[in-house]
């Protein structure tokens, strides 16, 4: 926790003090939001990593393996990889889309309405994880 912590804090830091900078010099960088989203999301990810190892060992590890590993990785299929590309995709969504969404799909016939609910609801099933995944915390 504290590893994990110190991670979001130091970014929180370099994240202020370079903003600060940037306003001060009254520097625009071109594709900033994208540049730091994509920063933050990488700088989340390395936090996961130490938040979930089991030992400072068992990250190093996994850290090792990260940068040394060759060949393929069993966990990064297709699907993941679509995911992840809806997921950073979502973000760029207008925000009055979920409105209009609503109302046109309340113009829909009922019948529509339940094949849509009915598909969305198999799309979620399909791309989570098998059986009860158990509880985050249960270790604390």
């Amino acid at each position: 926790f504290v590893i994990w912590g110190a991670i979001h804090g130091t970014g929180l830091c370099i994240e202020r003090l370079c903003r600060d900078l940037l306003h001060r010099a009254h520097v625009r960088v071109p594709m900033g939001g994208v540049l730091s989203r994509v920063l933050t999301f990488h700088v989340v990810c390395l936090g996961w990593l130490f938040f979930r190892a089991d030992s400072l060992q068992t990250a190093w590890q996994l850290l090792t393996r990260l940068i040394t590993a060759h060949g393929p990785a069993p966990a990064v299929t297709p699907g993941v990889l679509v995911a992840i590309a809806a997921g950073i995709g979502v973000q760029y969504i207008p925000r009055d889309a979920v409105a209009r969404i609503q109302v046109a799909a309340s113009r829909l016939a009922p019948a529509l309405q339940g094949v849509g609910l009915a598909a969305s609801l198999l799309l979620i099933g399909g791309l989570g994880p098998e059986g009860v995944a158990p509880f985050i915390y249960f270790r604390f």
